[in-house]
């Protein structure tokens, strides 16, 4: 039952891609995943700032601040004031360079056989359903306001995100940017998962995944399991 939910496939595909690629990418390139992540995203929109980044991942906005702040210290992008658009410097445009480059010869393996306007939808569904993930998390926020799970002015309570317009879209048909827009759209289907679980069952993150583990799996004890 659970493989046939949107959620698990696409949960299942983003871990795949992103493990299969993970250590290449840490070996070649180095810097943490996140930091990777931004460098993509400020090479191939030709500019973003730190808020449009947040609606993009759907990562938290600290985790976003804390993962520009290196990225600045190491000269690899600029900004001219704190809430203007981050742009690349020569440094972190020869790392974008990099990472596109390898980004291109795993493309060329995963994707072989695809026809290319599978791509193309596959694309536009992604993105699509990365919008729609991001303004449930929005309502689900509200609702959990109105039923004081989470107080008005945390972070969690914002408005709906502001989906950037007027940035360039990533190359056609390349899946390694997408996958900027699949994190994106687990992280809001996760998040927007943990206030509905909170709210009607009073489980919290770790104890929802616990149990949607053991759900589809025979009775078994905890220790000295071999299921």
């Amino acid at each position: 039952m659970h493989l046939r939910l949107v959620g698990a496939r696409l949960f299942n595909l983003i871990r795949l891609i992103r493990e299969s690629g993970l250590h290449v990418y840490e070996r070649e390139v180095g810097y943490k995943e996140i930091h990777r992540q931004l460098i993509i995203m400020i090479g191939v929109t030709g500019g973003v700032n730190s808020q449009q980044i947040v609606t993009l991942t759907g990562h938290e906005k600290a985790q976003v601040s804390r993962a520009i702040k290196p990225l600045e210290q190491e000269g690899l992008i600029e900004r001219e004031r704190l809430r203007a658009k981050l742009t690349l410097l020569p440094a972190g445009r020869k790392i974008y360079e990099k990472i596109m480059g390898m980004g291109r010869a795993r493309d060329a393996m995963l994707t072989t056989g695809i026809p290319a306007d599978d791509l193309k939808r596959f694309i536009a569904i992604t993105e699509a359903l990365t919008k729609r993930a991001a303004h449930l998390y929005a309502e689900e926020r509200r609702l959990s306001v109105e039923a004081g799970i989470i107080s008005p002015t945390s972070p969690q309570a914002a408005g709906p995100p502001s989906w950037p317009t007027g940035t360039k879209p990533p190359p056609p048909n390349m899946i390694t940017p997408q996958l900027i827009s699949l994190v994106a759209l687990a992280a809001y289907m996760k998040r927007s998962a943990m206030l509905v679980y909170q709210r009607s069952h009073g489980l919290s993150h770790f104890q929802w995944q616990v149990l949607s583990l053991m759900a589809p799996i025979p009775p078994c004890r905890w220790r000295g399991s071999s299921c």
